[in-house]
């Protein structure tokens, strides 16, 4: 299996440098080699999206012209096949982020903040560490945050709470900085998915209504958090009476400093950088800006890792941990290969499967205000995954929708945002998500106690805030 993901990387990755060789068939065939060896790995979900997926293509052939159903049926996995490449190509760079001594020190930095800024230090780490390690950033802090509410044997019930109370605010404080990566990073599977399944939408048109809205919320986030907790002031961290200091549980030399921060925060923007510049100057898509990036940045991270001395054994490392990561890591992703190789089809399949005409009596612009169906769009994605219905499905459907709308209806880059600002709550706000799930098993509670009695409040805040924000940006993009 890891030969067969090889492949298709490669070819998507040749396909950007040659897109005439035809090398995006050869990804679409490995992807759907792929598919059925990977079948051990797959829970519910994944089986529930692929058979979306199949059934698409069903219909695709029973009621399109045989040549007409093959064309959209291979352009929908060569659709798939590039955000499964996008993701693999990810990986390289996770792995490179997960090796380096630089993240770890600049973990135990934020995590030692005092109370006062621990808020807006360890949701700018979710933040930060989630643009390079997308859910490893929870196994990354989430030890951090177990370990800083742990008491001592001698601690008296208040002690056990006032360190209940810091534990639960540092892990909610993490969950919303990670979530917030969806909502605009370039290097974000969200922002992958939404720009291939809403037509006419760009990266660089939307990046600045998003990171307008991830401040709005982030500061919500922070004046929620000290609105709350107003009363269970506590002493700074490791002075708590009752609780471990955090020095006992790593040496004081490792700790981190703000040097850590900076040398993190220089890296991540230049791997941003990268990522604008190759989409700006080169003529690359968001997506294949991305997977150009990754990989290269990865390795020269790799490679200047201070592990080893000479740069004999710097490279031998460095072509372990890719070799490594080529074996065992990129196999091991079944689960998130079905997901968005299923994702990426029913964002092609979907638009072909709906008549514009159908919709165009149902859907009148004049009656329809963009503002209430970026309302509509928003809750609709959250709602869908505090049930079960994962973004990676929800967001191809509405983007299927949107495409089939009467021209006019609604502007991309708004519906863009909406679902957008919808994903990111969503992250914060549903059980099934997997960085609740790790998040639970960190603080010893099930991912429902974590996003609904910790978190939920705040998402229902964030939601009423969502939908002003709409309706004020609305005019800034009107339809047509």
């Amino acid at each position: 299996m890891a030969l067969i993901l090889f492949v298709l990387m490669a070819s998507v990755l040749v396909d950007i440098a040659a897109p005439r060789v035809g090398m995006d068939r050869v990804a679409a065939i490995a992807l759907l080699v792929f598919l059925p060896c990977a079948w051990r790995q797959y829970g519910i979900k994944e089986v529930g999206i692929a058979t979306a997926a199949a059934a698409s293509a069903v219909i695709l052939l029973a009621s399109s012209p045989p040549a007409d159903a093959v064309g959209t049926i291979l352009a929908a996995l060569a659709n798939g096949a590039r955000l499964v490449a996008l993701i693999l190509c990810l990986t390289f760079l996770r792995n490179a982020a997960a090796a380096s001594p630089l993240v770890a020190r600049t973990g135990r930095y934020l995590a030692r903040q005092p109370p006062g800024r621990r808020y807006l230090a360890l949701s700018a780490g979710g933040h930060l560490f989630g643009l390079m390690l997308n859910f490893g950033v929870i196994n990354l802090l989430g030890p951090v945050v177990r370990e800083s509410g742990r008491t001592t044997a001698d601690a008296t019930a208040e002690d056990r709470r006032r360190a209940l109370i810091r534990r639960r605010r540092m892990m909610v404080a993490l969950i919303r900085g990670f979530s917030l990566v969806m909502v605009w990073s370039p290097a974000s599977v969200a922002q992958a998915v939404l720009i291939t399944s809403v037509a006419g939408l760009a990266w660089i048109d939307l990046v600045p209504y998003t990171l307008t809205w991830v401040a709005v919320v982030w500061a919500l986030g922070w004046l929620q958090d000290r609105i709350a907790w107003h009363r269970a002031r506590q002493r700074p961290s490791g002075t708590v009476p009752g609780t471990r200091p955090f020095g006992e549980f790593h040496g004081e030399a490792d700790a981190g400093q703000w040097r850590d921060l900076a040398g993190l925060c220089a890296i991540t923007a230049g791997m941003l950088g990268c990522v604008v510049l190759l989409n700006a100057a080169a003529g690359l898509s968001l997506l294949q800006s991305v997977m150009t990036a990754a990989p290269i940045f990865a390795v020269i991270w790799l490679g200047i890792q201070p592990q080893r001395a000479t740069l004999a054994s710097r490279s031998i490392e460095t072509w372990q941990t890719l070799r490594n990561t080529v074996r065992h890591d990129l196999p091991a992703q079944g689960r998130e290969v079905a997901l968005l190789g299923s994702a990426g089809f029913i964002g092609v399949a979907l638009p072909a499967l709906i008549p514009s005409d159908v919709l165009v009596g149902i859907v009148d612009p004049a009656v329809i205000a963009q503002p209430v169906a970026g309302v509509v769009m928003m809750a609709a994605v959250i709602i869908g995954g505090t049930a079960g219905i994962s973004p990676l499905i929800m967001v191809p459907i509405l983007g299927g929708l949107l495409t089939s709308l009467p021209v006019g209806t609604v502007d991309p880059v708004f519906a863009g945002l909406a679902i957008s600002a919808g994903w990111g709550l969503c992250n914060g706000s549903t059980p099934f998500a997997a960085s609740a799930v790790l998040a639970g098993r960190f603080v010893d509670s099930g991912p429902e106690r974590v996003v609904w009695r910790w978190n939920g409040a705040f998402t229902v805040l964030a939601m009423a805030v969502c939908a002003l924000f709409l309706f004020a940006i609305s005019p800034l993009l009107p339809p047509g």
